[in-house]
């Protein structure tokens, strides 16, 4: 090869197409010596934009004896170099912006790549903005993962820290988490992580700063180092796997392969041995999920009342900063199901798919956040052979963006279709694991992982509103089960303080019976999106809104039906009513902690629901024995239970609480305290369990 070719080779080589929005998976494409073809069609293009201004092969990009150049393959909307129009074809330069179907804003820049890393030079100052917004010093605009305003880069007494300052995803140092609206020191050899992208800072001398961005679609590095631990086999495991490789584990047994995939992804920490993502430990559960790393179990938890589009708007809406623009946000859902090929199935629901597109549901889902790393489990299983060609078409494609692809259940796949395969090493010497939780702090690891986040707390609501409200069956049995007792309790004509007492009971059943099964049915759904940054006091307060909203429902159906029936004048209805009020709030949060104790899918709980019912009810209306020491045993019996202060405080509301402000006072803080030590008790069990469950952290 003469000089001059040598020349052109290392120029092109050296450029990539650098994504301006979040729409493309891929937020940087590096160029070879292969054509590559932009466009809305995964099956034809190698980099894919989902907008409807988009032709199915709109463009290529080829080199050329100047470096290279984009030729229009005939697009009804045309392409774009610097806002002009071009003809047909058009040499392209470092800078150049590219825009398809519209001149602003552009689609792609060409711009340098250095093995995916990027610099920015910082002008002298003390405060930088780092994150998604235009407006930032060092603007990430691509990483969908990245909040609006993420972190701010500080000069203190001529050394640099950095400042998270409440984004979603927050901040990892070398894999430690910088907690959150908290100021980090860096050091020079450091790795920054915000969400998805990664970047190393230097201080100038000049009093500005050199932050290289490793942009995430340089894909990430896999290296194994002696893996020993009894779920994989008695022989340990050595393997490195390159960036942007698809690769297989193939082990003895296949619960054996599930188990390495879950150490790779994060969600379990081998006995002896080490897994590097690039250079640093996967995160764990208690370090705070990493945003760069994709995991798909075989038996993915997907809502079946709810659309293909429907689930993947709310993963987005769990996953991605709150401030993104619903548009853009949309914008990468049409996306990630454009490059499984998964468009016609958009307003399906779940329940109607076959578990071959139920899968690929659940990988758009992880591809919402662009992993570098993606963890598929048995992602063949069920699956004949042309739609296993297919999914293998669909990762392949997902590798050559960068994404390295690992999957387990690979004994009927030729080895040829993989880049790497994961196996037992003949010779080994296993090694002592990283130190736990990475080397992390615990208090900034607590810090990192118990944010309470409004918005996800608000979707999760949302979802669990739509799920449960809008199904007609759902909906008739919350009204029909307080209409049924209510008409009974009223058939038996009993006196106001009897009637009270059962009328209690009834807003007791009926909130216990609604929200013991909350949790339960939900278990697989709920591991998953723990593993996706949600904490387990978010999903319950969420349920408990919820339930609570469910409860007033019901009340206002008992209460106000018993009253019409009964004939109750206003004060005995309103006292009544704000009892059972105060009952059914105390009862939803002992249902959901009863929930977290069932150890299956909500079959014992109803039954121990029921007894606690019976319970109460015998109670409460058997006399206390004379005995000293059992009466004194049968009343703190009753003093836990939710009826009694329900009693307490139905008197005080009927007499006034201003003849005895005291004893109103105690039944009321004795109501409040059961709700937070139930809830409480329903989050320590339910962190628990999902632990357990999910990852063995040793």
């Amino acid at each position: 090869m003469n000089q001059r070719s040598t020349r052109h080779e290392h120029r092109r080589s050296a450029l990539s197409l650098r994504a301006l929005s979040p729409a493309p998976l891929d937020a940087e494409h590096r160029l070879t010596e292969r054509a590559i073809i932009i466009g809305r069609d995964p099956d034809q293009a190698d980099l894919v934009l989902s907008a409807g201004r988009v032709s199915r092969q709109h463009c290529r990009v080829e080199p050329s004896e100047r470096g290279w150049r984009i030729v229009d393959m005939d697009s009804t909307n045309g392409v774009y170099v610097n806002g002009v129009y071009i003809d047909s074809r058009h040499d392209l330069q470092r800078g150049d912006l590219i825009g398809l179907g519209r001149p602003n804003p552009p689609d792609f820049e060409l711009a340098a790549s250095q093995g995916g890393l990027r610099s920015v030079t910082l002008k002298p100052g003390q405060r930088w903005l780092i994150g998604r917004a235009p407006d930032c010093d060092v603007a990430l605009p691509a990483d969908p993962t990245v909040s609006h305003h993420h972190a701010e880069l500080q000069r203190v007494d001529g050394e640099l820290h950095i400042r998270d300052l409440g984004s979603l995803n927050g901040i990892r140092i070398d894999g430690r988490p910088c907690p959150r609206q908290h100021t980090c020191p860096l050091s020079d050899e450091q790795w920054v992580e915000l969400g998805s992208s990664r970047m190393s800072v230097l201080p100038l001398d000049d009093g500005g700063a050199l932050v290289t961005v490793a942009d995430r679609p340089s894909g990430l590095r896999l290296h194994l180092q002696g893996l020993s631990d009894p779920g994989i086999g008695p022989d340990p495991v050595e393997s490195t796997v390159e960036a942007g490789s698809l690769a297989g584990i193939s082990l003895q047994r296949p619960r054996q392969a599930t188990a390495l995939l879950a150490m790779i992804a994060g969600r379990r920490r081998p006995e002896r041995g080490q897994i590097l993502h690039d250079e640093f430990p996967p995160a764990s559960e208690l370090a705070g999920r990493s945003q760069r790393v994709g995991y798909v179990p075989a038996r993915p938890a997907l809502e079946p009342r709810l659309t293909v589009w429907q689930h993947l708007d709310y993963t987005s809406r769990l996953r991605l900063p709150p401030d993104m623009r619903r548009d853009r946000r949309e914008n990468l859902l049409a996306t990630s199901l454009a490059q499984l090929g998964m468009e016609a199935f958009r307003d399906t629901r779940l329940d109607r798919l076959d578990p071959a597109h139920r899968r690929l549901v659940a990988i758009a889902a992880e591809l919402i956040i662009r992993p570098a790393l993606l963890c598929l489990d048995r992602p063949l299983d069920g699956l004949d052979a042309t739609q296993r060609g297919q999914l293998m078409h669909r990762l392949r494609q997902l590798t050559r963006t960068g994404t390295t692809v690992v999957l387990s259940g690979i004994e009927r796949l030729d080895p040829a279709r993989l880049d790497h395969i994961i196996e037992p090493a003949k010779q080994a010497d296993a090694v002592d694991p990283p130190p736990a939780v990475n080397g992390t702090d615990p208090d900034a690891a607590r810090s990192a992982r118990q944010t309470l986040r409004l918005h996800r707390i608000r979707t999760l609501f949302d979802r669990q509103c739509r799920l449960r409200l809008l199904d007609p069956g759902t909906l008739v049995l919350y009204l029909l089960l307080p209409i049924l007792l209510t008409l009974a309790a009223s058939a038996l004509a009993l006196p106001y303080q009897p009637l009270a007492t059962i009328m209690l009971t009834v807003a007791m059943a009926t909130t216990l019976f609604t929200a013991a099964p909350e949790i339960g049915a939900d278990r697989e759904r709920l591991r998953a999106e723990v593993h996706g940054g949600v904490l387990p006091l978010e999903d319950l307060i969420a349920r408990l809104l919820f339930v609570w909203l469910v409860a007033v429902g019901q009340v206002a159906v008992a209460g106000g039906g018993m009253a019409w029936l009964s004939g109750l004048d206003t004060s005995s209805a309103v006292a009544l009513l704000g009892a059972m009020l105060a009952v059914a709030v105390a009862g939803s949060a002992l249902g959901l902690m009863l929930g977290t104790i069932d150890p299956t899918r909500a079959r014992l709980v109803m039954p121990l629901a029921a007894a606690l019912v019976v319970l109460q009810w015998i109670v409460i209306t058997t006399v206390a024995p004379d005995e000293a020491v059992s009466g004194w045993l049968f009343g703190r019996i009753r003093e836990i239970l939710p009826v009694y202060w329900g009693l307490e405080l139905e008197t005080m509301l009927l007499a006034g609480t201003d003849q005895e402000p005291r004893r109103a006072i105690r039944a009321a803080a004795f109501l409040v305290g059961q709700i937070v030590t139930w809830l409480l008790i329903a989050r320590g069990l339910l962190g628990r369990r999902l632990s357990r469950q999910s990852s063995r952290t040793r």
